[in-house]
């Protein structure tokens, strides 16, 4: 069992950690970044107020709420905190297999932490020391990158050769796997750019253009597990923001009311939604996609956009291009190398299986380019279109609101958001005041 002791950030124990933070433990050596991603590794609110070095994390029903988190992992130099690039091909007679680099795990959650509140950091067990190490190149070249990852799950040490049969880029390329061990062969397989086990918990995935006839080597050893649980505790201070307050008054804000009678003090905002300080608000954005000359954009907003694909094959004749959707997957057939970019786009825009969702476009420079087949690929980008909406306590005169007087900081709305993006409308309704963020193409925002 491995007996690996991390360098934590924050320290154990430590207070006043702003609510902004993603704790972070460097181990001495590489771990296995399959066994991170299959790993309970979490971030938890708890109840008691003692996080001094000596606490203790339990019982378990001292566990308060789960912080929804991202787990990330880096390589880091052995002596510094710079990220590298460095390889690993676990060679059974290297004295310094799996100590060529640190690995940095980082839980990155997904929005501010409540301040002067205590948290605790767990890493799981079941992580391991790097089981799947680096492919190495035996023979042949290609300009792609063959990544490994996973947890070995079998107990003896093993060798994988894996032999590029077609050459192409992902979803076009053909391989094969050999097992050392027993000399077993597979079939030819399709090469995928998304992780995909080939055999006892070894995965590996194709990122570019590979040609035939270079074979990888993929070195493989039983996992060796952490001994236990490993955690630590921190607690944040105050929030470093104030909510600033109009000079003119003791207000938040001084908006002019639809009640003569009324003035500044006594006219403040009762709630604002989201609440202050408890999420971030991205500027509204459409999934995106391009594919040679062709881009496909989704006609709303949202990320649920970005789980469709869009896919070329060589099925038809130039001039009788086709569209088809199943669940999610766009299927353009084409005649590789003739069909144009304009004839792909209109047969798109034409089919009612796909124009309420998406439209594509070419720049009319690139109309008649041929276009070839291509594998799968996913939208991006896309964002949900959400409103901040502030109540105030009496009506507001709507003739009286423009952009002078309603500003909008993008320090406060997150890290997706630059000065120049920042473009909303809004709208009002007796006591609420609605402000809906746009993307960067619309026009629809008051003057």
């Amino acid at each position: 069992m491995a007996n690996l002791i991390p360098i934590v950030t924050p320290t154990n124990g430590s207070q006043g950690n702003e609510t902004e933070i993603s704790p972070y433990a460097i181990f001495p050596e590489s771990i296995d970044v399959g066994s991170i991603t299959n790993s309970s590794c979490f971030l938890v609110s708890i109840r008691r107020e003692d996080v001094s070095s000596t606490a203790v994390l339990f019982p378990p029903n001292s566990f308060k709420d789960f912080i929804i988190s991202e787990v990330s992992a880096e390589r880091l130099d052995l002596h510094s905190n710079s990220t590298v690039t460095t390889h690993d091909y676990g060679l059974s007679s290297d004295l310094t297999r799996g100590k060529k680099y640190r690995t940095k795990i980082t839980i990155n959650p997904d929005k501010p932490l409540d301040a002067n509140s205590n948290y605790a950091i767990i890493l799981s067990k079941d992580l391991t020391k790097t089981t799947v190490f680096d492919a190495e190149v035996t023979s042949g070249s290609s300009p792609g990158v063959l990544e490994t990852r996973g947890v070995y799950s079998k107990t003896t040490p093993d060798t994988y050769l894996i032999t590029v049969t077609n050459s192409g880029t992902p979803g076009l390329a053909k391989y094969t796997w050999t097992r050392s061990s027993d000399s077993f062969t597979s079939t030819v397989q399709t090469t995928k750019e998304r992780f995909i086990e080939i055999d006892s918990g070894v995965k590996i995935k194709f990122e570019g253009n590979f040609n035939a006839g270079t074979i990888y080597r993929i070195r493989v050893y039983p996992a060796d597990h952490l001994n236990d649980y490993f955690s630590w505790t921190m607690s944040t201070g105050s929030q470093t923001y104030e909510i600033p307050k109009d000079d003119r008054s003791d207000a938040l804000l001084n908006i002019p009311t639809n009640d003569p009678s009324s003035t500044a003090p006594t006219f403040f905002a009762v709630k604002i939604t989201p609440e202050f300080g408890t999420s971030y608000l991205y500027v509204p954005r459409h999934s995106t996609l391009t594919i040679g000359d062709v881009t496909y954009v989704a006609i709303n907003y949202g990320n649920e956009y970005d789980y469709y694909t869009i896919r070329y094959t060589d099925t038809v004749s130039a001039g009788s291009e086709s569209v088809a959707i199943t669940g999610k997957d766009i299927t353009i057939g084409i005649e590789d190398g003739v069909s144009s970019a304009l004839q792909i786009v209109d047969a798109f825009n034409a089919s009612l299986d796909v124009n309420l969702l998406f439209t594509a476009s070419v720049d009319t420079t690139r109309e008649g380019i041929p276009q070839t087949i291509t594998a799968k690929k996913y939208f991006s980008g896309g964002k949900d279109k959400k409103d901040i909406v502030i109540e105030f306590n009496k009506d507001i005169d709507p003739t009286t609101i423009t952009h002078d007087n309603v500003c909008l900081f993008a320090e406060a709305l997150g890290p997706d958001i630059n000065s120049e993006d920042l473009r909303f409308s809004f709208t009002v309704s007796g006591k609420i005041l609605t402000l809906s963020l746009l993307d960067d193409d619309s026009d629809n925002i008051n003057e």
